[in-house]
């Protein structure tokens, strides 16, 4: 079955029901997956952001050396990933910081951007923007991306991998690949591209859905997962945006890179991402 359910580190809860047969984890999956996208698909569509337009977005940080659930950590990142701000300390000055990384020129097509630049809230967005609107279409696309050295990388580091371990079929390559673009997309992106998202997501074999539980800000959350529940990104219930993500140990899993393992159903980190919104300068909010 999956993991047990979890409030804090290093105490596992009983597992919730046990798992049906796959069949009726995959219809499950799918009907939660054409329902988020039903959702996402009704919300008005916005103009993309400037390049420098500034990003607050606060998380909540919970398990590990965190049992109980970190304050709000407030943060400011320029749409572009150009420069990014940040408390230092407690009470501390604002700092901001701006990247020696060159950024794609205008004109770079997204793929190009995202292969060559790395990413950040605009690349994700473009790359959104750039999907097929048809599961079948949408996924051929990432196939080719992930059939890649390059995209191999950029799925291995989603934070649907956070446990490790390479991928064992394309098609956990391919959620970890999207589900790293949609984590990276601080705006949600364009409502229509997130719902193609989410019915392909609905198409790939493996996915489950885990409902009922919370973030680590105690917001109800729907966890997806490729893996059977032990990593897995967080929806919320009622506007399916993404809210979170959160990893169970499975049993294997090594407490600080090292033994011994963490008590199979142990939460190891969730993060809730608790605001974002667009402000005018680094600490407004």
């Amino acid at each position: 079955g999956g993991p047990a359910q979890t409030t804090v580190a290093g105490r596992a809860m009983r597992p919730g029901s046990r798992a049906g047969q796959a069949e009726q984890r995959a219809t499950l999956a799918a009907k939660i997956l054409h329902a988020a996208a039903a959702q996402v698909a009704r919300e008005a569509a916005t103009a993309e952001p400037s390049p420098g337009q500034w990003i607050y977005y606060a998380e909540v940080d919970e398990g590990g050396a965190n049992p109980v659930p970190t304050p709000e950590d407030p943060e400011w990142v320029t749409f572009d990933g150009g420069q990014t701000a940040y408390y230092e300390g407690s009470g501390g000055p604002l700092v901001v910081h701006t990247s020696r990384t060159s950024f794609p020129p205008p004109g770079t097509g997204p793929w190009a951007a995202l292969n060559t630049y790395g990413i950040s809230p605009k690349i994700a967005w473009d790359v959104l923007a750039s999907l097929p609107a048809d599961p079948r279409a949408l996924l051929a696309v990432i196939a080719d991306q992930v059939a890649t050295p390059a995209g191999k990388q950029f799925a291995a580091a989603s934070i649907t991998r956070f446990l490790g371990g390479a991928q064992t079929t394309e098609a956990q390559l391919e959620f970890d690949y999207l589900t790293r673009i949609l984590w990276n997309a601080h705006l949600g992106g364009p409502p229509a591209a997130q719902a193609a998202v989410y019915r392909a997501m609905a198409t790939l074999p493996g996915i489950t859905v885990q409902q009922g539980i919370a973030d680590a800000a105690g917001v109800p959350a729907i966890g997806i997962s490729d893996d059977g529940g032990y990593n897995q990104l967080l929806l919320s219930p009622v506007t399916y945006q993404v809210i979170g993500w959160r990893v169970i140990s499975d049993g294997h899993a090594l407490m600080r890179g090292r033994g011994p393992s963490w008590p199979k159903g142990t939460l190891i980190l969730s993060t809730a991402l608790t605001q974002v919104s667009e402000v005018a300068a680094p600490g407004d909010r």
